[in-house]
């Protein structure tokens, strides 16, 4: 066979596997679709499809303003009141949803449904060129198949996953391939360096809520390629480079000063914090706790995650330490992959994703080796492929079988469209961080916070009303924090030169004191600067400018232990109250003991005070029972040591509980209980039982209470 003939073979068998590894890659992260079609009413709202991300309406919401031209600088529908800027340009994935919209005509809802899945698959493609570099077709197929099937990957890629993430492993590899490239190149080396930058650029547009991390993981492989292109005696690279960054960074201080470089190292800072710090680092709690992908994962969860099964982590790496054993110079191009993707292990979950070329890498490099081992014979050649396909097949299997539902549930964000119906344009919706850029984009009404604004000065804050027993105070404390803002609150700490506990402390008794007192109250607590207003009355109880809404909705069921620990939270002691609160369905109550119950249900036997959950039995210190009216009646039982178990009779729903006053919360009279406020101060205007609800808050009218 002539060389010609061989080459060709060899472009035909790497263009035959890429292909075959997209298509597979692109089946798996569209394979759920069926199962979607299946539940529309889980999946479909009035036919357009549900993101499977929280973050996911962001961008949509960006790329719906582009297409309307509504996109302005300032956005007043995030962080109400204080509003935040939006990025110029546009995020490029909002720009590129966008541009495809007004080609095709395509809905923004399945757009955001298919791209991910297509971008995700296409990251074949982003690790073909520096796999190709370090090892022969079959070895490069392997790696990029590897990379393709990741679960982890699949997850961050996945049908309607719309999000940057999509790219966010594919573009640094593409800079280091480039950059790779550029070190063994002979003739117009130029244009790979130039690629490098082009990508490192594009990857900063695209990441548009990191921009810094792009440079700073292109860092360290742009000083080995310098490193390298000096030793073979290109000096002149060198100092093109220096001068070209030099001269960046001399037009950005020039221009904008110091300002850019500092926020890129507190941002940078930040996020590194974000995911960290498991205790408060300051007066608030690290939000990062009550989020699954912040977790740190175990070894075996991460072999699972990024190879799809243990044995496959530890195949790979030995793979990958053959690779840096006979190419030392490898090391230093993916050391930031491995100090990220390896450092998910100690940091959070959410990393372990840049792991993934890394075991494709070193899986590669044993099937290009295992074939060089061998020598020329067919066996040499079909043997380590087939073992390397071999270790495919957990990863593949663990992927194919996954189906990932949408992020809401599609009766929630009804209730969001509902909202959008009934309130008035500038509404704001008080409503749970992860709702909020579902409610920006679903009902076009305005958030508190959202899936990138929710630090723990604000996130305490929004808990604060839901774990109140105070329905007034609740009330008081929404229509405050939505008048003024966190630099509302901010300014009457500064003002008084008060501390983050005394400060909420003092917050606190001065919006439970009522309109009526609290001049008097300011008094009692020697208050004596007023930020903003001229009387106290008017900076704690101001006349909304926006009409507030209460967004009450079934996630806040299972997210009561982190929730009220927020709204709980004390400064002082940096720890708020965990409660015991576990939603139960179905529940049968039953008179007599010996009656019996289908599995899988728990049973109260009213009689004895007992709670039976398939092989526990949990006696009960009191019981009670809600009609339909909302009306409760409690059984008292001779245990006073025991939990409380409500139960909505008809709706066959139960919440067991102990050791907090969460029974008495906002959330649970008027979510759960479904009891009708004693004051005046909620109106219901739209609910779905046990899904959502959505209620106005409504200004103090008067002083119908006692002051502190």
């Amino acid at each position: 066979m002539t060389l010609t003939n061989r080459l060709g073979l060899k472009r035909l068998a790497i263009v035959g596997g890429l292909t075959a590894v997209i298509a597979l890659g692109f089946w798996v992260r569209f394979a759920p679709y069926g199962a979607w079609k299946q539940h529309p009413d889980r999946c479909f709202v009035h036919g357009d499809p549900l993101p499977t991300t929280f973050d996911a309406p962001y961008y949509m919401r960006l790329a719906r303003d582009v297409v309307e031209g509504s996109y302005e600088r300032r956005d007043l529908q995030r962080a109400v009141p204080d509003a935040v800027n939006r990025p110029r340009p546009a995020p490029l994935l909002s720009l590129l949803t966008a541009g495809i919209h007004q080609l095709s005509g395509i809905p923004i809802p399945k757009i955001a449904l298919v791209l991910p899945a297509v971008l995700g698959a296409l990251s074949a493609l982003c690790l073909y060129l520096p796999a190709r570099l370090l090892m022969a077709p079959s070895g490069t197929v392997i790696a990029c198949a590897a990379l393709v099937f990741s679960p982890f990957l699949v997850h961050r890629t996945n049908l309607g996953r719309f999000d940057t993430d999509s790219l966010n492993v594919g573009l640094p590899l593409l800079v280091i391939g480039c950059l790779m490239a550029w070190t063994q190149a002979r003739r117009r080396a130029g244009l790979w360096l130039a690629a490098a930058t082009l990508f490192m650029v594009f990857h900063a547009w695209w990441w548009d809520q990191s921009p810094q991390t792009p440079f700073l993981l292109a860092v360290l492989p742009l000083c080995t390629a310098l490193i390298l292109r000096f030793r073979a005696g290109d000096r002149a690279s060198l100092w093109i480079v220096f001068g070209l960054l030099a001269g960046a960074a001399g037009g950005v201080f020039l221009f904008k000063g110091a300002a850019p470089f500092l926020d890129a190292a507190q941002r940078a800072w930040g996020q590194l914090m974000y995911m960290m710090v498991k205790q408060a680092p300051t007066d608030f709690p690290n939000i990062g706790l009550s989020i699954s992908e912040q977790v740190r994962p175990t070894l075996t969860e991460f072999g699972r995650s990024v190879a799809g099964h243990s044995a496959v982590l530890g195949i790979a790496l030995v793979g990958l330490l053959w690779l840096f054993l006979s190419q030392p110079k490898t090391l230093g191009f993916l050391a930031p992959l491995m100090v990220l993707g390896f450092g998910g292990i100690f940091l959070a979950q959410r990393l372990t994703v840049y792991a993934a070329p890394l075991v494709g890498l070193g899986l590669g490099t044993l099937v290009d080796r295992g074939q060089r081992r061998l020598g020329a014979s067919h066996l040499a050649l079909v043997g380590p492929l087939v073992v390397g396909i071999l270790a495919l097949l957990p990863a593949f299997v663990k992927v194919s079988k996954t189906v990932r539902w949408p992020s809401e549930n599609a009766l929630v964000v009804q209730g969001m469209v509902e909202a959008a119906r009934r309130t008035p344009e500038n509404a704001v919706l008080w409503a749970w961080w992860d709702h909020g850029y579902h409610i920006q984009y679903w009902a076009r009404r305005g958030t508190l916070a959202d899936g990138e604004i929710h630090g723990g000065e604000r996130v305490v804050p929004l808990a604060i009303p839901l774990a109140s027993t105070d329905d007034h105070f609740a009330a008081d404390f929404m229509i405050f924090f939505s008048t003024r803002g966190l630099s509302g609150m901010q300014a009457f700490f500064r003002a008084n030169n008060l501390s983050a506990a005394d400060g909420l402390a003092m917050l606190r008794a001065m919006l439970a004191a009522g309109p009526e007192h609290c001049e008097a109250k300011a008094q009692e607590l020697g208050l004596q600067h007023i930020p903003s207003d001229t009387t106290w009355r008017a900076f704690f109880f101001p006349d909304p400018p926006r009409p507030v809404y209460l967004f009450l909705d079934q996630l806040l069921l299972n997210t009561a232990y982190w929730w009220y620990w927020f709204g709980t939270w004390n400064p002082a002691t940096k720890n708020g109250i965990h409660p015991a609160y576990r939603p139960l369905y179905p529940v049968v109550v039953r008179n007599e003991a010996s009656s019996t119950a289908p599995v899988g249900t728990a049973t109260v036997h009213l009689q004895r005070g007992e709670l039976h959950l398939s092989d526990r039995i949990i006696p009960l210190a009191t019981l009670g029972l809600i009609g339909q009216d909302g009306t409760r009646t409690l059984f008292r039982y001779r245990r006073d040591n025991g939990p409380h178990l409500d139960v909505q009779h008809l709706a066959g729903l139960g919440v067991l509980m102990q050791g907090a006053p969460i029974g008495e919360s906002l959330f649970h009279r008027l979510f759960f209980v479904q009891a009708s406020p004693p004051s005046s101060r909620f109106r219901l205007i739209a609910h779905r039982p046990f899904v959502y609800q959505l209620w106005h808050v409504l200004p103090a009218r008067g002083d119908g209470r006692n002051a502190f």
